[in-house]
């Protein structure tokens, strides 16, 4: 038997947040290219990662729970991740 410290750690829900973050951070970072050279692609590209973030946002709980991995860090780390993605981000790209 080993002990707790050694036991499996799943890490794939967490990548998966971490994805839907980098998704968030990159509309951020895009919204700010819009104020310097404003166009409807660079808009839509970054509706397209709302969208593409949602959908992992979603993805990552429901993988958590099937994997049985789900952890008090990945709570919080998902909890971060949408306050940056689902509310700093359509923020920023809403004052644009």
């Amino acid at each position: 038997m080993r002990p707790d410290r050694f036991k499996q750690v799943n890490l794939v829900p967490n990548f998966v947040t971490a994805f839907s973050l980098a998704c968030g951070l990159f509309v951020i970072f895009k919204t700010v290219e819009i104020k310097i050279v404003p166009t409807y692609e660079l808009i839509h590209g970054a509706l397209i990662l709302l969208l593409i973030s949602a959908i992992a946002d979603f993805l990552d709980g429901a993988i958590a729970r099937a994997m049985k991995a789900e952890s008090e860090f990945g709570f919080l780390f998902d909890t971060l991740s949408d306050a940056i993605t689902f509310g700093v981000a359509p923020s920023v790209l809403a004052i644009k």
